[in-house]
């Protein structure tokens, strides 16, 4: 990079700001001693570290939550009630079995 034309042409160089946050951001986290990285895991954990330090993390949750949710049961999880609001507003399960049960036995002649 040729400073001194940059310079009297009036550009910024802001060549510090960048290696400052370049250190900060990659650098503390990657070189500690006897770390090994492939380059799939280190842009993971860029990406990881960037959510982090956007302070994004609950956003990032929720959509993964979400997400998975879709994955695993094929509808947002936004639809689904919680469980207990299920049970509150569904008819018991035993209730319903043994009333349904009594009447067709009511039906049934007597054996004799």
């Amino acid at each position: 990079m040729d400073y001194p034309t940059y310079l009297s042409s009036g550009y910024p160089i802001a060549s510090g700001v960048i290696e400052g946050a370049c250190r900060h951001f990659v650098k503390d986290r990657f070189e500690l001693s006897g770390m090994r990285w492939l380059q799939t895991g280190a842009e993971n954990l860029l990406r990881l570290r960037a959510v982090a330090e956007n302070d994004d993390w609950d956003t990032y949750y929720a959509y993964r939550r979400e997400q998975r949710q879709l994955r695993l049961y094929g509808q947002s999880a936004s639809n689904v009630q919680p469980l207990e609001a299920q049970a509150i507003n569904s008819q018991p399960v035993l209730q319903a079995f043994v009333s349904s049960s009594h009447s067709k036995r009511s039906q049934l002649p007597l054996a004799v």
